[in-house]
């Protein structure tokens, strides 16, 4: 249970928990106007008292300046419209904050990732793979990561049946076995922070490990993985609105097998991604059909090969 306690003109959010604490836990909103600063000064000799856990400046005099800064360093990455906090709050009040709107690409990485994914890559979410190199005997965090037939039960979650090896043989989304991946279908909204050398971050109709994502015809400020960001699937030969994403599965399971062992591996016997250097830059303008050299070198750390 969690109680706020909020305090005018110089607001004070106070957060306490049932267990005794010797500090309340507090956040300092404050316009910076001459008595909130006489307040602040007072605030400040008594701050052995208190947890102090942020100071916001919230001045309304240089309001729409401060918004203008958020809205351009700002990006919000969703996937789907899983609540209405987007489309009746952040639109209407925050128009120019850039949206990655992942309304496709995401599911290679949920639960009809069988439906989705293409053949090559899911021996990487089969539990042949994710057994030995991710769930077992990789540390206490690991044992918690849910997977099928597992034996594991979410408590209060009555639809979590996957855990159950009686009942993945033959299921709405396809045919598991143990320890096959199940889902986790937030997780391109982080991996999108994962710098891959595309520059994603700043151009994400570049792609990443997150998707690939083109301009909204209607809105500048928002990009979203429809047709217009399908690429084509070497397997079948179409355009395929999840290849985006699908087409990373192997490197995103390799590495973050290798992240598993950091769990429990000493630093010189687990694996490290090599920084990859290119002198001329990680951006180049060229014209169509013009002769492009690059020169490229690498540090790899652990001393392995390393293959361009």
């Amino acid at each position: 249970m969690t109680k706020f306690n909020l305090l005018l003109p110089l607001l004070f959010m106070s957060f306490s928990v049932m267990a005794q604490q010797d500090h309340k836990r507090t956040i300092v909103t404050t316009d910076g106007e001459i008595d909130d600063v006489d307040t602040f000064i007072y605030y400040l000799m008594y701050t052995n008292e208190f947890d102090t856990e942020g100071l916001i400046y919230s001045s309304h005099k240089h309001w729409e300046t401060i918004k203008e800064k958020v809205s351009k360093k700002a990006i919000i990455y969703t996937i789907m419209d899983q609540d209405a906090t987007y489309k009746k709050y952040i639109g209407p009040n925050w128009p120019n904050i850039r949206v990655f709107y992942n309304a496709n690409q995401f599911w290679c990485f949920a639960y009809p990732w069988k439906q989705v994914v293409p053949k090559s890559p899911q021996p990487y979410l089969e539990g042949s793979f994710m057994c030995p190199n991710i769930i077992n005997n990789h540390g206490p965090l690991f044992t918690k990561y849910y997977s099928y037939g597992d034996g594991q039960k979410q408590e209060g979650d009555s639809n979590h049946f996957e855990g159950d090896i009686s009942k993945i043989a033959h299921t709405d989304r396809g045919n598991f076995s143990k320890y096959d991946f199940i889902s986790e279908g937030d997780s391109p909204a982080f991996l999108h922070l994962v710098d891959v050398g595309l520059d994603n971050y700043e151009d994400p109709s570049r792609g990443g490990w997150s998707g690939r994502f083109e301009q909204s015809t209607e809105n500048p400020y928002r990009f979203e993985d429809g047709e217009a960001s399908a690429d084509l699937n070497p397997e079948t030969g179409e355009m395929d609105k999840s290849y985006p994403q699908t087409r990373w599965i192997k490197p995103m399971q390799l590495d973050f097998a290798a992240r598993a062992d950091w769990c429990i591996k000493p630093f010189e016997e687990a694996n490290h991604p090599p920084q990859i250097s290119v002198s001329q830059g990680n951006s180049i303008n060229a014209k169509p059909g013009e002769k492009v050299v690059l020169n490229l070198s690498a540090e790899d750390i652990d001393e392995h090969p390393v293959f361009f």
